[in-house]
């Protein structure tokens, strides 16, 4: 199960849980959980950022409330909203602070750019292979011992 955040008007920023494979389909508000286990209330830990809704952090730590503009050569910061118009209600964006650059991006977005580049890829392969790929594109040159 994955705990999400409700952004529709009814149930704004309310927790539920969903299973995380798209055929199941369950779905149960995390209240009724709490109440079903007899639960007195939670830490505040366990609800995590109530700036972003990402829960590896606190607000006071959220990497999301003063972030670095995206647009290039803006050196301002980005500050965090939360969208009033009824397309996007309760969406998080970020916008920059300079009324001059007025960038703006999506908080989902931000956070899936920002998950690409902290990306690793290991690609295993014989030269063989690699230099029948890459042929064209890649001189490979052999270094002799002196």
């Amino acid at each position: 199960m994955k705990l999400m955040i409700s952004l529709t008007e009814n149930n704004y920023e309310r927790k539920f849980l969903k299973c995380q494979h798209s055929i199941c389909g369950s779905f149960q508000w995390l209240s009724n959980v709490n109440q079903a286990k007899g639960a007195e209330g939670g830490s505040s830990s366990s609800n995590g950022c109530f700036g972003c809704g990402q829960n590896n952090h606190w607000v006071r730590d959220c990497p999301w409330v003063r972030f670095p503009c995206t647009a290039h050569g803006c050196n301002h910061l980005m500050k965090m909203f939360t969208s009033k118009t009824q397309q996007s209600f309760g969406q998080k964006f970020l916008k920059c602070e300079d009324p001059i650059c007025n960038n703006f991006i999506w908080l989902t977005d931000a956070i899936r750019e920002q998950s690409v580049k902290n990306v690793k890829i290991t690609v295993e392969m014989s030269l063989n292979e690699f230099v029948a790929q890459f042929a064209t594109k890649v001189t490979v040159e052999k270094k002799e011992k002196m």
